[in-house]
């Protein structure tokens, strides 16, 4: 305890003002790609709707936008004060409440400044649940979202004053929202492959290993199956490495891993978790 006890007393020690200039690197560091990213877009949210409030037009209900501008800037500050600990459930709940908010002010406002904002809306949620879900996840939620976007487009108040269909731009919203989806979730993937793969061979690295080894370890006890765990070392590596060069090592390596994946079956795996 000597340790962290001294060094908080000598940041007490420190002048007010160098301790405040480190609050902003502290902030950075606190956060993760997530909770930024989620800030960012209630942050676009917000101040879409402040500048239809500055703007203003015909029926426009100020009570109302004002509120919403509250609950997105609430939005923006959650993450933040979380940072690396905002967890994923409350990006969905974030979906579930715009989706709400869109099919409401589709199905009850008849100016098209809204209608444009809740279709505008989708193509961000796309790219937003395809960066930071599975495939299946992120399909999914934006599926339900389009769903009810369509029926708050079919359920809208007919209006005259539309300088555009409704159908064709919904329409628009879903084949660009579509197109972000896919084009974030291959983003993912690769990042995630990436992450997880040795770059040498093209096996598991560490990080692979441990969570989809974990993932193994967790179906074997649910179901009882057996579990095999063989450990491979290189005898005299380094003698290849002397006598060919780390080209030569390099080669074998590639070799040994794709000799052995040629005879994986569907559950088992092939990590390299050190030098050989």
């Amino acid at each position: 305890m000597a340790g962290p006890n001294w060094r908080r007393e000598a940041d007490w020690e420190r002048p007010l003002l160098e301790r405040l200039g480190d609050l902003p690197v502290r902030f950075v560091r606190w956060q993760n790609q997530f909770s930024a990213v989620s800030a960012a877009l209630a942050a676009v949210l917000a101040l879409t709707l402040i500048v239809d409030l500055l703007v203003g037009h015909p029926h426009i209900q100020r009570a109302a936008v004002a509120g919403w501008i509250a609950s997105y800037v609430a939005f923006t500050v959650l993450p933040l004060a979380f940072g690396r600990r905002y967890p994923q459930w409350l990006g969905l709940v974030f979906v579930v409440y715009l989706t709400f908010w869109s099919v409401y002010n589709l199905l009850h406002s008849n100016h098209a400044h809204m209608e444009l904002n809740a279709l505008l809306e989708a193509p961000m949620i796309a790219v937003y649940l395809g960066w930071f879900y599975r495939p299946w996840l992120a399909r999914t939620a934006l599926m339900l979202h389009l769903v009810l976007l369509t029926l708050g487009v079919a359920g809208r108040p007919a209006s005259e004053d539309h300088a555009f269909s409704s159908e064709l731009a919904l329409l628009y919203a879903v084949l660009i929202a579509g197109f972000c989806l896919e084009a974030a979730s291959s983003i993912r993937l690769r990042a995630e492959r990436e992450a997880w793969h040795d770059p040498l061979t093209k096996v598991l690295n560490r990080r692979g290993l441990s969570q989809l080894g974990g993932e193994a370890i967790a179906r074997a006890r649910q179901s009882g199956a057996p579990l095999v765990l063989a450990v491979v070392d290189f005898d005299d590596f380094k003698a290849v490495n002397d006598s060919g060069g780390h080209a030569a090592g390099d080669d074998a390596l590639r070799a040994c891993s794709a000799r052995w994946e040629q005879g994986l079956g569907e559950d088992d795996l092939v990590a390299r978790t050190g030098g050989d």
